[in-house]
């Protein structure tokens, strides 16, 4: 607050209530005396011009208290001349942050944004995605403004330092698979997936990403063995063995007869009936295409007691007498 001549003047806020000003002076007898003064309160802005209208009272706003009309020069408005073509509501430009104001209280629009059609006060959107076939590898969505581009391929990505092309995830770095590190499962990356690997052959991964053995005789309902072999299952691998009646020879599997030679040793006759009574079976083993082996066994059959071979074999009954019996 200062004096400027025979006018009190000091510094307020903007927007203050109507009030009354009231000075008390006392002399040296201690007799009062008060003062009352008239209130003119100016709060014109952006170099407007102000004055008072004491007759009509239209700047009246409280008793002894008068607020200043402002004029406002070209390009703002309002009471305090505080707004501007870009302050006001609606903003004559697409967007609020485009308008700036000159010196002279014109203003100004900025380009619209990428994406965008006009003159900075009417902008309209481009649809990139018509307008620009193949702008993005797979889908594009049109936005206002711009576009985005999406990848619908399960497995792949916008790729960050190309947002129109699609990259592979790589499931093993991000740690998003259902690989065990229970079971020490490696986990491979391929394109657009990715697959888990047992750490030993012979097995595979089933439906609960577990490792389980592979049963090498079933595979696509062949016989890796051959035909020759009868093929078996062990636990991570499998072993092939020479199919029924066949013995291994030389690393080749190889057909067996046996032959049974019977010879009497003693018979008597009884009513014209022929008894034998002690009989000798030479068995000869014929590996065929290989080595002849022979085994001799001398067995006593007594009362008509026979030995059981499980094999089908030939009996030659000597003299000159063939028969095929089962032992």
């Amino acid at each position: 607050m200062w004096l400027d001549g025979n006018v009190l003047v000091w510094q307020v806020g903007i927007n203050i209530s109507a009030f009354n000003l009231t000075i008390v002076a006392t002399d040296s007898m201690g007799a009062p005396t008060s003062w009352t003064p008239v209130v003119l309160y100016i709060d014109c802005e952006n170099g407007a011009t102000h004055s008072f209208n004491y007759t009509t009272g239209e700047t009246v706003v409280g008793e002894n208290f008068y607020r200043a009309q402002c004029s406002c020069p070209s390009g703002y408005q309002g009471d305090r001349c505080d707004v501007t073509p870009c302050s006001a509501q609606p903003n004559p430009c697409y967007n609020a942050s485009m308008c700036h104001m000159y010196s002279n209280g014109s203003y100004y629009c900025d380009s619209c944004p990428d994406g965008m059609v006009g003159d900075g006060q009417v902008c309209e959107d481009t649809n990139e995605c018509l307008e620009t076939p193949g702008i993005c590898q797979e889908q594009c969505t049109n936005l206002v403004p711009g576009y985005r581009c999406n990848c619908t391929t399960p497995g792949f990505r916008v790729s960050p330092s190309n947002s129109s092309l699609c990259e592979d995830i790589d499931e093993c770095a991000t740690g998003d698979n259902r690989c065990r590190a229970d079971q020490n499962q490696t986990c491979v990356n391929t394109n657009g997936s990715y697959t888990c690997t047992c750490p030993m052959a012979g097995f595979k991964l089933n439906a609960l990403y577990e490792c389980e053995d592979i049963n090498e005789c079933r595979v696509n309902s062949t016989n890796p063995c051959g035909g020759d072999y009868i093929c078996i299952n062990n636990i991570g691998n499998y072993s092939c063995d020479c199919a029924h009646n066949k013995i291994k020879v030389n690393g080749a599997c190889v057909s067996v007869q046996i032959n049974v030679d019977v010879v009497d040793s003693a018979t008597t006759a009884t009513g014209g009936e022929t008894n034998n009574q002690n009989q000798a079976l030479i068995i000869s083993l014929s590996v065929v295409g290989g080595v002849v082996l022979v085994t001799v066994v001398v067995l006593s059959i007594v009362f008509g007691l026979r030995a059981r071979v499980p094999v089908e074999v030939l009996v030659n009954r000597r003299p000159e007498q063939v028969n095929r019996l089962n032992y």
